[in-house]
């Protein structure tokens, strides 16, 4: 029976559902029966039904009407008590808790131990350390042996700032009972006091006494870490893991500890083997797709994200959008479009999904439908630096240079402006002969990115072609290729460095290299043109500037005027 139904069933009279017949007999009476009038044992009994279907606030409501009815049961009282502390009503929770305090002689001896541990939690709630201190040692005295009063006690002191008492607390009730909570408590207070070596010894004590405990062997992986031991928690995961390999904590620990050491295969490895384990655990095939996704396995990806939707039943909005993400990177437009479309408003991905909705609109020659995407992002998220990013490149393709400068000019100004922004801004100042601003966003660029290929190469391919400061065009351009060695764009980049300081010969020699790697870009065929004519080839400079006419070279008057020079 879903929780849902319960309120009615409780409400309505006891008459079945029978369509009119006016022979029927009259129901008694139409008045629905209050909670009031039902017997405390179904009260009772409705309350842990609603406890075990997670609805905590039906279950008190049940076991409030129960206690006015019966104010002597006791067990109701308590659990009430408890429900009510859970649910942060102190006033109400403190009511029955007195209640109960009032009547301390009727109640079993486990009832007290529960009523003085439900008090002393109420009053650390309250920040009212010295009064639970007080209800913990009558606690204490009631069972001596009750870890829950010394790990309550120690909880209390932490929170009121006194370590040192808390480990006191601890070790008392060691003497008492050795369980594997308060050795877990024991380590965790030596490790937060820099006590390591004493930690190493309670942990090891207690996987001895529970050599299953998960929580024990992540608190020893962390504590190794903390000691500099390299490859101990490794070790320690994949031994605990070869024994018990369904622990879904221990797994995930090693999962983490590989990924943060970039070791992402081995990772893998690590969640296939613990989703077999595990009967296919959601949260680890989801860590699994992510990591394909990562390493450029869309296809694993999105067959993972399709089994977890299938198997999850609901929608998951990490799920849809990265499923989202791997059709649209398997060039299933169509498909990651509609799937975008469902991330409904609200949900962490949703701005995220509106900006790929528009990058498909673009790559589908949809421009104005995806800027008009972009800009309402904008309207709701006017520092969304990706969006800005997006718009610039957008308006870079539609060639609108001034208004892109324009539109840009405030985000450009905070300290936070993307690398890929101020690239745009410096195209679109270089199609402006804004020279000076256009080498100003460049600059930027290489300030906190030193390593940036593209500006690297940008700035010393405009120096070159403007023929000027050509040693430090030379620098730059080489940094880029010191990055990326086989760049034929790069190569292009130096061999026209080459060809501004007259050193013609170096210039094809590279140039050469650089078209055999990209044969169809109609620029480099120009530039090989110029080198091959200044050679005194006309043969060759026309036929390279020839093959640059048919790869639809942008400024196709130029390129005719030269071949007309070059054949005279």
């Amino acid at each position: 029976m879903r929780l849902k139904t319960l309120v009615p069933l409780l409400l309505l009279t006891a008459c079945a559902v029978q369509p009119p017949d006016d022979k029927a007999p009259k129901p008694a009476s139409t008045h629905p029966v209050s909670l009031g009038q039902l017997d405390p044992d179904y009260l009772y009994l409705a309350a842990q039904s609603a406890l075990n279907q997670g609805n905590h606030a039906m279950a008190a409501q049940l076991l409030d009407v129960l206690v006015q009815k019966d104010p002597q049961a006791m067990t109701p009282r308590l659990q009430l008590a408890a429900l009510l502390l859970q649910m942060g009503e102190l006033d109400s929770a403190e009511k029955h808790l007195q209640q109960l305090r009032l009547s301390a002689d009727a109640l079993s001896r486990d009832e007290r131990i529960r009523m003085h541990t439900l008090y002393a939690r109420l009053l650390a709630a309250r920040q009212q350390w010295s009064e639970a201190l007080n209800e913990l040692v009558l606690l204490q005295q009631e069972a001596p042996d009750n870890e829950e009063a010394y790990v309550l006690e120690a909880q209390v002191h932490l929170a009121s700032k006194h370590p040192a008492l808390a480990l006191q607390a601890i070790e008392e009730g060691l003497k008492h009972h050795v369980s594997p909570r308060l050795l877990l408590f024991k380590a965790r207070l030596l490790m937060q006091n820099g006590n390591l070596v004493q930690a190493e010894k309670t942990i090891v004590r207690l996987r001895k006494m529970q050599p299953e405990n998960d929580a024990a062997v992540l608190l020893q992986g962390e504590l190794a870490a903390k000691r500099h031991i390299p490859g101990r928690s490794e070790q320690l995961y994949r031994e605990f893991l070869r024994q018990y390999p369904s622990a879904l904590r221990v797994g995930s620990a090693l999962g983490r500890l590989l990924i943060n050491e970039n070791r992402v295969r081995e990772a893998i490895e690590v969640y296939e083997r613990l989703a077999a384990q595990t009967g296919d655990n959601v949260s680890v095939l989801k860590t699994l797709g992510l990591l394909h996704f990562q390493q450029g396995d869309y296809a694993q990806a999105e067959k993972i994200f399709r089994d977890i939707e299938a198997k999850d039943g609901e929608q998951d909005e990490d799920i849809a959008f990265y499923l989202a993400s791997s059709l649209e990177a398997r060039e299933k437009l169509d498909e990651a479009y509609q799937k975008y479309r469902q991330i409904e408003k609200g949900s962490r991905h949703y701005f995220d999904a509106r900006l790929r909705l528009a990058a498909i609109d673009i790559r589908q020659q949809r421009f104005k439908k995806g800027e008009q995407r972009i800009r309402d992002v904008l309207q709701e998220k006017p520092s969304m630096l990706q969006a800005w990013e997006m718009l610039s490149g957008i308006l870079l393709r539609q060639k609108q240079y001034a208004q892109l400068i324009r539109e840009t000019d405030a985000i450009a100004s905070a300290a936070i402006a993307s690398e890929g922004l101020l690239y745009n801004r410096a195209v679109a100042f270089e199609f402006l002969a804004r020279y000076e601003e256009m080498e100003a966003s460049l600059r930027r660029i290489l300030k906190h990115n030193p390593r940036h290929a593209e500006a690297l190469n940008f700035l010393g391919y405009s120096l070159a072609e403007r023929g000027i400061r050509l040693p430090e065009a030379e620098s730059l351009v080489r940094r880029a290729l010191d990055i990326h060695p086989n760049n034929p764009y790069y190569m292009d980049s130096l061999a026209w460095v080459y060809y501004r300081q007259g050193r013609v010969k170096d210039a094809v020699v590279l140039q050469q290299k650089a078209v055999v790697k990209l044969h169809d870009d109609p620029v480099m065929q120009e530039h090989l043109g110029d080198m091959y004519r200044a050679l005194g080839q006309a043969g060759k400079a026309l036929e390279a500037y020839h093959k640059a006419l048919e790869l639809n070279h942008d400024k196709p008057l130029e390129i005719k005027k030269k071949i007309k020079q070059a054949g005279r």
